[in-house]
């Protein structure tokens, strides 16, 4: 049973995220005819606009992929009782949350966004540092899966090091473009701040694959 409720849970997941990112370029393409450009745009430019047709299915989705990922580390995390795997399984709740935020709050409010952003970074990086807690401190665990160990240590370098990326900080400067006679301020054509939003929803995919892994083989 509890094998069934993972399977479900984990696909649940794949099909919610997957569909929240086509109805989200579905969503903005239909507002502005163009393509969604996940180096410059943030993720919750894909339902911001009233205008746009499939912002409650987007949304909907989008709810799904919080729940079911909760719903696989719970299967995955409370079978034992220890405090690692209880402090993984929150602390990776309450980013998948606060990615989910990022979808939602725009950069109207942009204290409120950044606030959100720096809050569900720490998480990620947390959640992977109680995860390689628990692999190294649960002894069934300390053979079989040291290489979930030393990946989860490498993915928190990472995210550390983008840290110190200055562009980041950097990220509201546009650039001045010539278009017709015309001098513009447009997007660079990377906007560090959107990238890093977006690489923070794919490192916290890379820890629940890292932990399906960990927890099933």
């Amino acid at each position: 049973m509890d094998d069934l409720v993972c399977i479900l849970a984990l696909s649940a997941s794949l099909v919610s995220f997957v569909c929240t990112i086509i109805f989200g370029t579905i969503n903005y393409k239909d507002c502005f005819h163009k393509k969604f450009n996940f180096l410059q745009m943030f993720p919750y430019e894909m339902g911001d606009r009233p205008q746009m047709k499939i912002t409650n299915y987007f949304r909907l989705v989008l709810a799904l992929f919080v729940v079911s990922p909760a719903v696989l580390q719970i299967r995955l995390l409370s079978s034992v009782a220890i405090l690692s795997h209880f402090l993984t399984m929150i602390f990776g709740t309450l980013t998948v949350i606060s990615l989910a935020s990022l979808f939602l709050i725009p950069m109207q409010n942009a204290k409120v966004h950044i606030t959100f952003f720096s809050f569900s970074y720490v998480l990620n990086i947390l959640t992977y540092a109680f995860f390689a807690y628990f692999l190294k401190m649960t002894p069934i665990y300390i053979k079989g899966n040291e290489i979930y160990f030393w990946l989860s240590i490498v993915m928190i370098v990472i995210q550390v090091g983008l840290l110190f990326f200055p562009q980041l900080y950097k990220w509201y400067l546009l650039e001045e473009r010539e278009e017709n006679g015309e001098t513009t301020l447009q997007r660079p054509k990377v906007m560090y701040l959107a990238l890093i939003e977006w690489l923070s929803v794919g490192f916290y995919w890379i820890y629940l694959l890292l932990l399906i892994f960990a927890r099933t083989f």
